[in-house]
């Protein structure tokens, strides 16, 4: 078993072999992992889930268990302002969450993408009014782990 966190690939579509890299951290059970990071483009999986890589090459993947956690994804058009991305830090950070930078827009032609990752014990409504107050201009958001490929709710969230 490795120590420390490692670098694994995890699929970004099922139609196509294209893959995201995300940190995770390997478990004694070959081929398994904690998810440390929050994917950016990879859905159905958050950070803290114990999940299978089941082919490298693809990034397939299987959850094994749930962490807990609800991914969020914001997609900001051009650069982030200095105060707009404070302002998130602070509010994920109020609400005992995690989050990430997952890209940032050099010009107004591109797109900046903003990770957060909140505990589901928080509840759907709770979560989806906190990312509604978010102030950014032109963006859009959306759910990594909250709806499966067909758009239903995954049966975890459900219960």
């Amino acid at each position: 078993m490795k120590k420390g966190n490692v670098r694994v690939p995890l699929r970004i579509d099922s139609n196509v072999i294209s893959r995201e890299i995300v940190i995770a951290e390997p478990t004694s059970e070959k081929n398994r992992y904690v998810l440390k990071s929050i994917p950016a483009y990879a859905y159905g999986i958050a950070t803290s889930d114990l999940f299978e890589i089941v082919d490298y090459e693809s990034g397939q993947f299987s959850v094994l268990k749930r962490g807990g956690q609800i991914s969020i994804r914001i997609f900001v058009a051009g650069p982030l302002k200095p105060n707009d991305l404070a302002d998130f830090k602070k509010s994920i950070i109020e609400c005992d969450g995690l989050f990430e930078i997952g890209k940032k827009a050099k010009s107004s032609n591109e797109t900046s993408i903003l990770l957060a990752s909140l505990r589901a014990d928080l509840g759907i409504g709770k979560i989806v009014k906190f990312v509604k107050s978010l102030r950014f201009d032109n963006s859009k958001w959306e759910f990594g782990n909250v709806y499966d490929e067909s758009g239903k709710l995954e049966a975890w969230l459900a219960k």
